[in-house]
């Protein structure tokens, strides 16, 4: 019972406290006036209370991006972060350029006839010893042996290119200021391992096609005869002879026109071999009557033993019968093994050696990329990451602490005008047949009451009230709240003026901005903008571009074949001009492949910048660039040209237009021999 008793006494107490409860007490005596300020406090409690409440549910509820870091991750650590915050996290490396060699290992396997027997040196010399030399000049096997030497050596030659290339490619860095994720590593690596594939490539086609292009123009003799031919003419009284250079002219099957080399880039012809014995055509040849007994898939004859190797593919080296066939015909017999069908090979069996060359003889890679080797390489000094979290306390807390003044000082201001306020709409609904005339007055009565209390307020505000009924004391305390008062109103009135009038310096942050507001910032702040990149290596195709425009001679019609051949051969003066034409055909070509090779490696060049650069600087620095490529590019050009030209006039070769020398054959008197002598 006792229990009881205490539990209903306390519970009548509180409640006799609530109910009597005045936050606004002015000890005054009105009934009335102490029965509006305990409303004002039950209406202050309230709305205090359904304050405190909204604004608890919507902290707790709402999300609240909030930036974690990681000191010192491990790999593990960065994994999980980046299947749980991809789109946020960074970490940043403590070294921004890694070496490939550190994280990567490339291995490629070439195509199995650079293993083959066939690139020995057994093989090219049985075609060549072991041939019959009385052979028609497009026999196939007249130029056999010199197109698997010229493969042995494009091999040889691809294997070097290419370590050497790699070796480059080991030793160039990445670059970038955070840890790139695994996938970003291997497009990387699959892009640079592309682009250097594709430069060694160019570096290694570009110098065989020079040269091919400038020995067809100038017509050297091939060895085996095929473009140019010799004919001999007795001088009466003499003791030598004329020796002519005569230049081929095949007629070939199906067709009506003459195709020589002397004119011609090329002249392509089935490669077969002919079992019947030479006799003289003086260089023509019509192929309608001169029927191969066989012919060979994928091996073409042409002018020169590199445009065969070239035009031909390999596809008789994979057949046992299309190889004995041809071993046949040789004076002695030859055991080599057929290329392997069965081997895994991305070039089809009828696949041109142009092509297969272009590849470098590559059949694939091999990529070892080590993710894990490459973390530790950048070795990350810390992540961060945003997340959105809810029902955080201490936020709740802080920010409950930080309105709380606001609005217990709001509230307890306007809640007694409120309650004066519901209290006159009140009286105004229950007492409608009041005059007009009294509710004027009324209104005018509630607006002079509100001015009345409004300046007793402020006459009569002591922020020091100690409480005490003394007078002195009372008026001690007003005085100091209006001293008080005053000074804090002169005192925020001169530290806002100050404050309007005074510069300082602030940090301003604009989130992903857009070229204009760059602009329009940079105009503003020159000096103090800085925008940190997302990327600080980009490949300047990424912004440049870059476009080429050659002499007009190269766009004309001059350089075009129809025109070039249109010249009657017949004409030494005609030749001349028509060499002329395809020797400007053939610069323009090289040079534009040259360029377009140029502008490739220069667009694939990275600028790195760990911040956003000016217009003007961007410009001047890609100006720069460009014009030291372009200048070592045509100097390099230059001096490639010059000394093609200074080896073939060195090695004296012969041309088939005999423009360097005239060919004699010198009998002796002595015996019955001649040899052939070369006159200037």
């Amino acid at each position: 019972m006792f229990i009881f008793d205490l539990l209903r006494t306390t519970y009548t107490y509180c409640r006799v406290k609530l109910i009597s409860l005045n936050l606004f007490n002015s000890r005054s005596t009105d009934p009335t006036k102490l029965y509006h300020e305990i409303l004002s406090t039950r209406l202050f409690i309230l709305l205090f209370g359904v304050s405190l409440i909204i604004l608890t549910t919507y902290t707790s509820f709402s999300p609240r991006m909030t930036t974690e870091n990681i000191q010192s991750p491990s790999l593990s650590d960065y994994e999980q972060l980046q299947k749980q915050y991809s789109d946020t996290l960074q970490c940043l490396c403590a070294k921004m350029s890694i070496p490939y060699y550190r994280f990567t290992n490339i291995e490629a396997s070439f195509h199995q006839v650079c293993s083959s027997y066939f690139t020995s040196q057994e093989w090219i010399d049985f075609l060549l010893k072991n041939g019959d030399r009385n052979l028609w000049p497009m026999d196939v096997r007249t130029s056999l042996s010199a197109m698997w030497y010229l493969i042995a050596i494009l091999c040889d030659h691809s294997v070097q290119f290419f370590y050497h290339a790699f070796l480059e490619f080991e030793v160039s860095f990445i670059i970038s200021s955070t840890v790139l994720s695994e996938e970003r590593i291997h497009i990387n690596i699959q892009e640079a391992v592309k682009e250097i594939q594709q430069t060694a490539s160019n570096s290694f086609l570009l110098p065989l096609t020079t040269i091919q292009q400038i020995t067809q123009i100038n017509g050297i003799m091939a060895g085996t005869l095929i473009n140019y031919d010799i004919s001999e003419s007795k001088q009466p009284l003499e003791s030598f002879e004329d020796v002519q250079v005569i230049a081929n002219k095949y007629l070939r099957n199906g067709s009506t026109n003459n195709c020589s080399c002397l004119d011609r880039e090329s002249c392509p012809m089935p490669g077969g071999i002919y079992l019947y014995d030479v006799w003289a055509t003086d260089g023509f040849f019509d192929l309608n009557i001169l029927v191969p007994n066989a012919t060979f898939p994928g091996l073409v004859v042409d002018c020169l033993p590199l445009q065969m190797t070239f035009a031909s593919s390999l596809e008789c080296f994979y057949n046992q019968t299309c190889l004995d066939t041809l071993l046949s015909t040789y004076s002695t017999m030859f055991d080599v093994e057929i290329l392997n069908q069965s081997l895994p090979s991305r070039f089809p069996l009828t696949t041109s050696i142009d092509s297969i060359v272009r590849e470098l003889f590559v059949e694939n890679f091999h990529i070892q990329a080590s993710y894990n080797s490459y973390f530790n390489a950048c070795a990350p000094v810390h992540c961060s990451y945003n997340r959105a979290r809810r029902f955080n306390s201490i936020y709740i807390i802080t920010t409950l602490i930080a309105l709380y003044g606001g609005l217990n000082a709001a509230f307890y201001i306007i809640t007694p005008y409120l309650i004066d306020l519901l209290l006159f709409v009140k009286e105004r609904i229950f007492r409608r047949d009041r005059p007009q005339r009294d509710e004027n007055v009324k209104i005018h009565t509630l607006l002079c009451q509100w001015f009345h209390r409004l300046t007793v307020f402020i006459i009569v505000l002591n922020l020091f009230d100690n409480y005490s009924d003394d007078p002195f004391d009372i008026l001690r305390g007003r005085i100091s709240t209006w001293l008080y008062v005053t000074l804090l109103t002169t005192t925020m009135t001169f530290i806002t003026v100050f404050t309007m009038n005074a510069s300082y310096w602030t940090t301003v942050t604009i989130y992903s901005p857009s070229e204009k507001q760059y602009e329009a910032l940079y105009q503003q702040y020159p000096d103090t903008i800085r925008c940190p990149c997302t990327s600080i290596s980009n490949p300047y195709e990424s912004f440049v571009q870059v476009t080429l425009r050659q002499h007009q001679v190269c766009e004309s019609y001059f350089i075009q074949p129809w025109w070039y051949e249109s010249f009657d051969s017949s004409l030494n003066s005609s030749i001349f001009i028509s060499s002329y034409f395809r020797t400007l055909s053939m610069l323009c070509d090289i040079t534009k492949t040259t360029l377009d090779d140029a502008i490739r490696q220069f667009s694939s060049t990275t600028f790195v910048s760990s911040h956003v650069r000016q217009k003007q600087f961007i410009v001047l620095q890609t100006d720069q660039l460009f014009s030291v490529l372009k200048s070592s590019v045509i100097t390099e050009f230059n001096t490639i040209i010059a000394l093609i030209n200074e080896v073939l006039h060195t090695n004296q070769y012969i041309s088939g237009r005999q423009t360097n020398i005239l060919l004699k054959k010198l009998f002796s008197n002595d015996s019955n021999q001649a040899r052939i002598i070369a006159t200037t």
